[in-house]
């Protein structure tokens, strides 16, 4: 039955990886966005699969993966919130760390419970490895949150050259949502057209002031 219940969660993301890649080349039949839908709905049929994947197990072993559990809710939040704002970069960051900290627990339960350093008969009776894994959690959020900070700061340290141009710059509004490039290029056509006026104006300024001196014959 365990097998089976993997197989339905690996049934489900790979759906959400067809459906990703259709929207991707904008296939007609697929709607722009259901790609949310489909990651929230095997996040929920993960979610199900491993909350009532627990019966008979040892208490260590049940609290190891009551907290993936949680971190499971944590990423159906930040991808419903992506989902209503996919231009927010905070969601996207969040998304990500959900999923990080998701894979990371996955290894340490897999370390933790199958390999030959798993933990003995005895240890996953004992109450106190209930607080080791707690504390083993909060490690992984905290490594977790490290790797993300050193991954933004090799992007931005990569691209800082390429993107911290001037925003009147074609490449760099192009890096922006479409709502804040299109408010860029009403501003930059405004300022030319302003521009423009404030040439001609000048132009008709000056032939104003030097056409009394023709006439009087001034040279």
């Amino acid at each position: 039955m365990g097998n089976r219940q993997h197989l339905t969660m690996y049934i489900s993301f790979g759906l959400v990886g067809l459906v990703s890649i259709l929207v991707h080349h904008k296939f007609q039949f697929v709607p722009k966005g259901s790609e949310y839908m489909f990651l929230l709905a095997a996040l929920i049929i993960e979610l199900v699969l491993f909350r009532f994947h627990l019966h008979g197990r040892e208490d260590v072993d049940t609290h190891m993966h009551m907290l993936l559990v949680y971190t499971i809710a944590g990423c159906m939040v930040a991808v419903s919130a992506e989902w209503l704002y996919p231009h927010s970069i905070n969601a996207l960051l969040a998304r990500s760390y959900g999923f990080l900290l998701q894979g990371t627990w996955f290894h340490q339960i897999g370390v933790s419970l199958y390999t030959p350093y798993a933990l003995t008969e005895e240890q996953l009776k004992n109450p106190e490895s209930i607080m080791l894994m707690t504390l083993i959690f909060a490690w992984h959020m905290i490594g977790c949150l490290m790797v993300m900070l050193i991954l933004n700061g090799l992007v931005y340290w990569c691209c800082s050259p390429r993107c911290q141009g001037d925003y009147g710059n074609d490449d760099s509004i192009q890096l922006l949502p479409a709502s804040e490039q299109k408010s860029r290029v009403d501003d930059s056509q405004t300022s030319a057209i302003m521009n423009g006026y404030t040439s001609v104006g000048s132009a008709d300024e000056d032939e104003l002031y030097a056409a009394p001196s023709h006439k009087n014959g001034a040279p």
